[in-house]
């Protein structure tokens, strides 16, 4: 299922852009990503799956402009454990293969384990409850952040 989540991201960042890189693509479109994703899960996988963003800063010698950065997290109805996925973690890390993160018992357990992994702070943002939101707005502040980032590798 996570492949599918990712596929998902890849084909929204390179809609029109298939030329350029991925770490570019994914710079500056965490929030409305995340939530996009979280929307998705939530029409997939129905309401009990609580899709939610978490919020925090990435300290890992990446440029100050781009440490605050929303991921997604959600509770997998099979396990009954929180899902931990950052769908645009190639802005950070351009050659991981997963946006896989984790699976935690709690959500208190994600934020501790998050907060170590980026080495920064992290905190629950906010549920995406609304699964019939526009997500117009959303897609065209991806489009145009996309087309806007330069053609370079």
């Amino acid at each position: 299922y996570i492949r599918s989540l990712q596929d998902y991201v890849i084909l929204l960042l390179k809609e029109g852009n298939k030329d350029k890189p991925l770490w570019m693509l994914a710079k500056y479109n965490c929030s409305e990503v995340s939530w996009l994703v979280g929307l998705k899960v939530a029409q997939e996988l129905g309401e009990h799956s609580d899709p939610f963003t978490l919020k925090g800063d990435v300290n890992n010698g990446v440029e100050k402009e781009y440490n605050i950065h929303d991921i997604l997290g959600y509770l997998d109805p099979k396990t009954q454990k929180y899902i931990i996925l950052d769908p645009t973690i190639w802005q950070f890390y351009p050659n991981v293969e997963s946006i896989y993160i984790g699976s935690y018992e709690t959500i208190d357990e994600a934020i501790s384990n998050i907060s170590k992994h980026y080495q920064g702070e992290w905190k629950l943002s906010y549920y995406i409850k609304d699964i019939h939101e526009d997500v117009s707005e959303n897609l065209k502040i991806i489009r145009t952040n996309c087309n806007q980032a330069p053609n370079w590798e």
